[in-house]
């Protein structure tokens, strides 16, 4: 959810809602299930290099206002391809990757750790 629901731009309402609505249904979701083996949480991969980036950049000031701040990171290189999202998302859905309730980062470097571990 992160920067989608809580810095939602002009024109991206639907986006940004939809985004507040998941992160609170995992707090929800992760305590009618508690102590069940199941596990629910959620993963704020930051920016990703997906189609919806191209289009962000594609957009003009009057359709995203923000457009300026997604090209500038890109053009740094701050936009990774999403493989390296993916393989924490892979050990998230293993045995070992448990997290109820928990709001993770892709920045967060114990996590980027197990992920590589568990995945060799």
């Amino acid at each position: 959810a992160a920067g989608g629901a809580d810095l939602g731009g002009a024109g991206w309402g639907a986006y940004a809602a939809s985004k507040a609505a998941v992160d609170h249904l995992r707090r929800v979701r992760a305590l009618e299930i508690d102590g069940t083996g199941v596990s629910v949480c959620a993963f704020h991969p930051g920016l990703i290099d997906t189609a919806m980036q191209e289009r962000i950049r594609r957009a003009t000031p009057d359709e995203f206002p923000r457009v300026g701040e997604f090209s500038e990171a890109h053009a740094a290189g701050r936009v990774p391809d999403p493989h390296g999202p993916a393989r924490i998302v892979a050990y998230l859905c293993s045995p070992g990757g448990a997290r109820n309730g928990a709001t993770l980062e892709v920045t967060d470097l114990e996590l980027q750790r197990a992920a590589d571990e568990a995945l060799r």
